[in-house]
């Protein structure tokens, strides 16, 4: 890469530390930490739930499915962004009748106690530290790409500057950072692909060069496969406490509706173009691992300047979902366990009450 690029990268991590510092003077309270003080109207909030589900899963991990399997890894996993759009349409505006809410514990304890806030506390550190933790690791996977360093090291220094920015400036710093790698991702990830069709010939000789079945919308699975895969994704993050938090942030019941399933739509153009570039990656680079097929196509397709813009997009696509699970596993340990069970006299505040 050139000193161009390098500049790019460089730059882009000064942004997102440059805001976390900016963003640390407008936390006052707990709300501003976690919820961004309830302002956060539907553009935004399209922006950033988009930018909190779009990981290394849904970059990196798509394209390296399509690379082995094909567009039906595509179609089996559409289950994701008919939940987001379902969620958005039918539950997203509910959560807005619990002023005062932060996490689903506090819904849960409205309805069902004590305990069932714990509970749900706890299954929700343990989701959103295991996404955490693959985040981490597709974070050290684009820094050994990068820079040709250990995958150890790359988590490191990765997960330092997520830290910096996200810890100090709580919601209102993962908000703003989303929305800048929510903007990288949705120009500079496109470019990829145009850029890629353009030097295999275009659209129809990459269908010609793709191994048989590649385009097939069952593949090589099995139905009981492609059906458990559709459900997965369909209920596996249907509310986990990211997303929820983000209708949390919006000021009323109608920014969470159209914030949520504009960004499920979203999701369903954006896995499909990470999904291509897997697709484009076979035709370019057929004997790369499957995990390198999109930091490949970057690296080596891309013109001096653009390189580093989109390796810097690739990273915010990860960083932007590692920022929120980070973010929200500090909020659901201290107001749901933290301060209800351990240091129940400081306690923030009584769980809040729905609203009819």
């Amino acid at each position: 890469m050139s000193n161009i690029d390098w500049a790019m990268i460089a730059l882009y991590f000064l942004l997102m530390i440059g805001i976390g510092v900016y963003s640390a003077f407008r936390v006052k309270d707990s709300d501003d930490f976690a919820v961004a003080g309830n302002k956060i109207i539907w553009p935004i909030l399209f922006a950033t739930l988009s930018a909190s589900f779009l990981g290394g899963g849904s970059s990196m991990g798509r394209a390296g499915q399509t690379f082995n399997d094909g567009y039906v890894f595509l179609f089996a996993a559409s289950g994701f962004t008919i939940q987001t759009f379902l969620t958005g349409w039918l539950i997203a505006p509910k959560l807005k009748r619990y002023p005062g809410a932060q996490t689903l514990g506090d819904i849960m304890e409205v309805h069902y106690g004590g305990f069932a806030r714990l509970l749900s506390a706890v299954l929700s550190l343990v989701f959103c530290i295991g996404i955490l933790g693959a985040q981490a690791l597709a974070i050290g996977t684009i820094f050994q790409a990068i820079l040709g360093i250990s995958i150890t090291a790359g988590i490191l220094i990765g997960m330092c500057i997520v830290m910096v920015y996200s810890v100090a400036g709580g919601m209102w710093a993962v908000i703003q950072t989303d929305v800048i790698q929510f903007m990288l991702l949705g120009i500079f990830l496109p470019v990829t692909l145009i850029i890629g069709l353009y030097q295999i010939g275009g659209p129809a000789e990459l269908v010609a060069a793709l191994p048989v079945g590649h385009f097939s919308v069952i593949g090589s699975y099995e139905i009981a496969t492609f059906i458990t895969i559709f459900v997965a994704f369909m209920l596996g993050e249907a509310l986990v406490q990211p997303y929820a938090q983000r209708a949390f942030c919006a000021p009323d019941p109608k920014n969470a509706q159209k914030g949520y399933m504009l960004s499920g739509l979203f999701g369903l153009l954006f896995f499909t173009i990470t999904a291509t570039l897997g697709l484009v990656a076979v035709v370019l680079f057929p004997d790369i691992a499957p995990d390198q097929a999109l930091p490949t196509l970057v690296k080596s397709i891309l013109p001096i300047g653009v390189t580093g813009l989109v390796l810097a997009a690739l990273l915010a696509v990860v960083m932007s979902t590692a920022d929120s699970y980070l973010n929200s596993t500090a909020v659901v340990f201290v107001r749901d366990i933290y301060s209800k069970h351990v240091n129940t006299v400081s306690a923030h505040k009584s769980a809040p009450t729905a609203t009819p």
